[in-house]
């Protein structure tokens, strides 16, 4: 996000944008606390009583943190390495070529890399689904 935006989906601008509000909300909230682990429960806490339309990026994000502490050893592995999978998989086409062959000339980020794979395996574009259409 912060080294090649332009070789995520979406407009890089926005991703700018996002990852700066998230930036700006964790040093709002989390600030110098030495213990950002207890600061970041501490903000869960205080973030129960907060309506969810209310809730901010960082908040859902330390929310999605406790529900995987919460998970089973092995089957927390196992959701973030789905996440993951499917994650670099969704990033990795993009009809973005010159981007592309401009970062492998300056040594290719790992997305690169699986792009060029993708590619040579005919996987041009990513499928666009939606979540809970068609039992999806």
């Amino acid at each position: 996000m912060v080294e090649a935006p332009k070789l995520l989906p979406g407009h890089h601008y926005d991703t700018r944008r996002v990852f700066e509000a998230v930036a700006k909300e964790a040093v709002h909230f989390l600030g110098d606390e030495k213990d950002k682990y207890k600061a970041m429960r501490t903000l869960l806490e205080r973030s129960r009583e907060m309506p969810e339309s209310e809730e901010k990026i960082l908040i859902k994000g330390i929310r999605l943190g406790e529900q995987l502490e919460g998970m089973e050893v092995g089957a927390c592995w196992k959701v973030l390495a789905d996440f993951w999978a499917e994650m670099l998989l969704y990033v990795a086409p993009s009809d973005n070529v010159k981007e592309r062959i401009e970062g492998l000339t300056r040594g290719g980020e790992f997305v690169t890399y699986l792009w060029a794979l993708l590619s040579h395996a005919g996987i041009l574009k990513r499928e666009e689904h939606q979540v809970g259409v068609g039992g999806a």
